[in-house]
Order: C-alpha cells, then structure tokens, then sequence
C-alpha cells in the first residue's frame, strides 16, 4: 500500500480549534516587510487575515493557486484560513504537517505584516512528482472478488477489474496522459472522480483504498467495490433486543432482489427496493437494510436485515348502540342490543405467510345469525381424512394414464397433499344462499345467489392453510310473463348462470375445481376440461313452453363456456397437462324437458364431436 499513507494522514493532520473572536495580539513588525516565522514573538497570538499559496513551477499568474479549489490544498485551507488565531509554534506546526503529507518536495510558509496588525500568510511550495505515466487501471482489491489460480505450483489471487463504465476509463485515461507526471494533485483528482460514480450510482460501501507506485507508465487505483459476502436477519422484539423470529427465512428469501444476493456489489437503490418487497409481505411492522463491513474478509460487505414481527394473533371488538330521541328530545339507547364487529387473526401461521382472518358483523351481537325466509346460512367445523383407491382398492398415490403405446404409467400428480395417497384435514365451511325464486307452473323465476368458503386451520396433514371460496349467481327470467295458473303452461325463460371460484393457499389434487360435466360445461365429461385452482363459467338457456297432446313441455337451446384462466399449472403436479386437456371449453345443444326427464343434445366445439343424453332435475 504504496501511496496509502499520503492518502489518509493528509485528512488527519494537527487541528487547530481556535475560534476567531479568539484575542490576540497586533504583530508589532513593519508593514509590507516579510518576516520569517522563526522570528515571530513565541508569546504573542497573531491574527491571519489573509492565506495564499504560491507553486514554484508555475509562472506569472498561474503561480498563485486558490486553495479553496486546490486537490493538494483541501485539507490545509480548513485548518490555516484567513481569520484564524495562531501562535508561532502552531504555524510551525501547520507547516511541518504539510511537510509530513509526502506531497511536496519542497514548502515554506512565508509572513507579511498588515498595518492593522495582522498577519499574511503565503504558502510556497514546489509539488512533488511520483513518476511518470500515461496510461490508468482500476482494479478491485477486494477479498469476494479474488479468484485463485496456480502459477508454478504456487496458489495466486488473480485481480479482477473493477466495474467502473468505460466512458469512465476514458476520462481517467486522458487525465493521466494530459498531464504526463504523476502527482498527489492528480491521484486526488483521480480519486474524486471514481468515488464520485460509485456513490451517484449506489454503491455507497465503494472506497478507493491506495494508488500503487507508477511503474511501466501506469497508475493503478485499488478499489474495494462492497462485494456482499453474507445477508444476515436480525428479528427485533419491541425494545430492540435480538429475539427468535416467527417467519421463515425463505418466505423473505424469495422477496430479495438477485442483485442483493452473496458475490453482487452492495448498491444502496437495490436496499431500498429489497425493503418495498419485505414490506409488502405485510408480516412486518418495521423493516430496517444496513450494510456493515465483514471483518473477515477485506472489502467485503455484510448485509443486514432488522425485522420487526407484530403479535401473530389478535382479537378485536368494536360495538354500536342505536340512539333514538326520547323525552323532550334527549336521546336515549334504543335497545340493550349492540351491534358492532368481531374479527380474529392469526397472521403467519407457522412462520410460511399463511393467515386465517375472519369477522362478524351484526346489529345484534347476542344474535349474529338471523336471516329471512328468503336467506340461509350454514357452517360448521369439517374433520376429514381423505384415501384415494384405484380400481383394486388400494392405496393410489399419483394419477395414471395409458400411454399411446399401450402401457401404463404411474408417474402423474400426486393424488394428495402429503404425496402418500391419504390426508387429514380440518377446516371452516361456510355456505350463504340468497334464493328469491319463486315456482310459476312448475318452473323457477327469479334469483339466486349462492356463496360457499372453506378455511383451512393448518391442523392436519403438511398442516394445510388455503381458503376456497365460490360465488355462483344465477337468474331466471320471465320472458312473456305467463301467470301461474291451474293447467297453465310454463312461461318462456331466459336463464343466465354465472360461476367464479379460486383458492389461495394449499389445494390437494381432490379439491382442485373441476371444469366439464353435466353440471359445469355440458358436452364434456366431468373434469374433462380442466382441473384448476382458479375459473369463471357462463351458461345462457332459453326455453320455450310447448303442448302435445293437452301435455306441457319444454324445449330449450343453451351455450355455455367455461375457463381456468390459465391456472391448472399451479396445481401441484399440472393434472390438465399431465392428461392433456384443453384449459377451457364451449358447448351448444338444444333438448326437450318433460317433468323432470331431459333429453339434450350437446355439441363438444373442442373436438367438433356430438353426444345424446337423458339426464333428471336441473341444470341450475
């Protein structure tokens, strides 16, 4: 580390703390007359009011230097300024510390009597050279940016370049062959210019660390870029002390930005964003990114990550009262009845970013479950264990096929969550009906709406955490508004039926949503569409009252469509790939209803093929 010391100690020279309402004394001298520094008064305190600096290899005007823009003079310039107090032995000092720097061959401080009693001060001095040179090189000096090879039997580091742009380069470059001679001025310039595009690009733990000597004509900077060697989590209890975290590091692994990971440079906008993406998780009430050097390894950078968790489980309640004018205006409570909202969490079940959140909302606390004729609801606490068979009753635990070549394979999705054929599982069910239809000669008007929801607890097998959830709305119109009447006919119906499911969380093969059958897409068989985690499905049927022989019937024409929106890969094990089935379906028919006998025809427009069935109740 040739130049290293020049490179620190010039910022760490003698400090002066005088102030400049310090006293002091009038000189005493002849105005105008220079007077060495040994011959200053060692008892008296002299007033500088002016500061300048003189280079003896300049000539004319150029000699004069402005110190306040001068690489070789920063330092100097806030230590001996204009309006500073001083004693002889502190200027000696000032001038032995600029001596000591390593960057001058030669330096005199010079005094000049005011005749206001005050000093001037001129700094003369002939700047030291280093050698020549014409040509520069950026290296990164850093222990994560080393690669080792074998030279003679002999294990080297071998240096890597660092990562300065080559417009950069190029600059530098033409800096050094401007001016030819290496001098500590141009090795400042030098280092001003390539700290400055590390630090306006991010990298804040970059630092220029030493120049080498020249040799060959080159300058050669040392750099330590910030190679990240490690990323460390800090979980933070409400104090600040370090505590056991709840989340599992690879939730917040996967949030990470590639370029924050172990062997990248450190870049401070990359922090930032690695924080946006912790955040948004929503486990967090504070998230804290700090780098700090890794004592183990020179140049290196460890990544710190401080993590605070919020209590996991909360429960809430917030109430209501009705008030109502009572005598001569004053209000009063309606009724010792109150309303208002009860909501659980359990947020982060099992450290893996899994919640179970639920509310309940009424007028009436006391009783939250009253409805209208016209509105159920259902739910209860559902504890299952669930084996899949195949033909010879024994444990199945993946899905089959006959492959084109007449053998079977057993290497499709696993039929279970726990991959062995057979799960437990326990989790809230939930179903809510709106249904305002009403029968007019035996067919349905009006709607209905249809919402169920399961909740899984994380109890059972691989402790399973999912919310399945399905809303199904469905309207029969009366398109001539025929009266229910003895021996009336049917009215003419426009039926229009919707149907969106989804799940979030973990969904076994057995409860993926099956698209295609005589109750979801007609013309298919079931689940020969798709099997999903999430769909939407439409169906539109007309039907048409017709008489034969003094008997009412109906004939009818439907289409309906039905698509997984591309969801049947997150199933685990992609069943709708492993058996080749399309994602999404049409279908068209017509057929005649007679009581509760149906005779459909139906037009499969995947595969342009027709089927004929007899088929008892309803569609929808």
């Amino acid at each position: 580390m040739w130049f290293l010391p020049w490179f620190h100690d010039n910022a760490g020279a003698l400090k002066n703390n005088n102030r400049v309402e310090d006293p002091w004394n009038a000189h005493g001298l002849v105005a105008g007359k220079p007077v060495p520094l040994s011959k200053l008064d060692a008892r008296k305190r002299y007033k500088v009011s002016e500061v300048g600096f003189h280079d003896r290899r300049r000539t004319g005007a150029d000699a004069n230097v402005e110190n306040d823009n001068d690489d070789l003079f920063r330092n100097a310039s806030s230590r001996l300024r204009a309006g500073g107090v001083y004693t002889r032995s502190q200027l000696l000092g000032e001038l032995q510390a600029m001596a000591n720097t390593g960057s001058f061959e030669e330096i005199d401080v010079n005094t000049s009597p005011k005749p206001d009693g005050t000093l001037g001060i001129t700094v003369s001095y002939s700047e030291r050279v280093l050698g020549d040179a014409d040509r520069f090189r950026c290296v990164n000096v850093g222990d994560g940016r080393r690669a080792l090879r074998y030279v003679d039997d002999n294990c080297v580091a071998e240096e890597k370049p660092c990562i300065l742009p080559e417009g950069v380069r190029e600059e530098l470059q033409a800096m050094v062959r401007g001016q030819g001679k290496v001098t500590p001025r141009l090795l400042r310039r030098i280092n001003d210019r390539v700290q400055k595009w590390y630090h306006d690009e991010g990298f804040a733990c970059a630092q220029v660390v030493n120049f080498r000597k020249p040799e060959s004509g080159e300058v050669a900077c040392e750099v330590v870029e910030g190679d990240i060697t490690t990323v460390e989590y800090r979980f933070l209890d409400k104090l600040g002390n370090i505590v056991d975290g709840n989340t599992n590091v690879a939730v917040i692994d996967r949030e990470l930005p590639p370029q924050l990971l172990p062997g990248q440079i450190y870049n401070s906008g990359v922090g930032n964003q690695a924080i946006k993406y912790i955040d948004s998780l929503g486990l967090f009430s504070n998230v804290e990114l700090s780098p700090r050097p890794d004592e183990t390894k020179e140049g290196g950078v460890v990544v710190e990550v401080k993590l605070s968790e919020p209590e996991p489980k909360s429960v809430e309640l917030n109430t209501d009262w009705s008030i109502v004018p009572w005598r001569k205006g004053l209000p009063s409570l309606a009724a010792l009845k109150p309303g208002g909202t009860v909501s659980f969490a359990h947020r982060n079940i099992a450290g893996l970013n899994r919640s179970l959140v639920g509310s309940v909302t009424s007028s009436n606390l006391l009783n939250p479950k009253s409805f209208t004729k016209q509105s159920t609801c259902t739910y209860g606490l559902v504890v299952e264990e669930i084996k899949v068979l195949d033909d010879k009753n024994k444990i199945c635990t993946h899905g089959s096929r006959i492959l084109p070549s007449g053998t079977l394979t057993m290497d499709g999705p696993p039929t279970t969550l726990s991959g062995t054929g057979v799960d437990q599982m326990t989790f809230l069910q939930g179903n809510i009906t709106r249904d305002t239809t009403e029968f007019v000669n035996g067919t349905p008007i009006g709607d209905r709406f249809i919402f169920h929801c399961d909740q899984g607890l994380g109890i059972g097998t691989n402790n399973p955490v999912f919310n399945r959830h399905q809303l199904s709305p469905t309207k029969f119109i009366n398109l001539n508004k025929q009266e229910q009447g003895a021996g009336k006919p049917p009215p003419a119906v426009l039926a229009l039926h919707g149907r969106y499911a989804g799940c979030i969380g973990d969904l076994p093969a057995y409860d993926a949503f099956a698209l295609g059958g005589p109750h979801s897409v007609r013309g298919f068989n079931m689940g020969e569409v798709s099997a999903a985690r999430n769909m939407v499905e439409g169906a539109i049927e007309l039907s048409v009252p017709v008489t034969v022989k003094n008997n009412h019937a109906q004939v009818y024409a439907f289409a309906e469509h039905g698509n997984d929106l591309g969801s049947s890969k997150d199933v685990k094990g992609n069943p709708t790939a492993f058996f080749q089935r399309a994602g999404q379906g049409t279908s068209f028919g017509f057929g005649v209803k007679i009581g509760p006998v149906r005779a459909e025809f139906t037009l499969d427009f995947n595969a342009l093929k027709g089927t004929f069935n007899i088929r008892f109740g309803e569609r929808f």
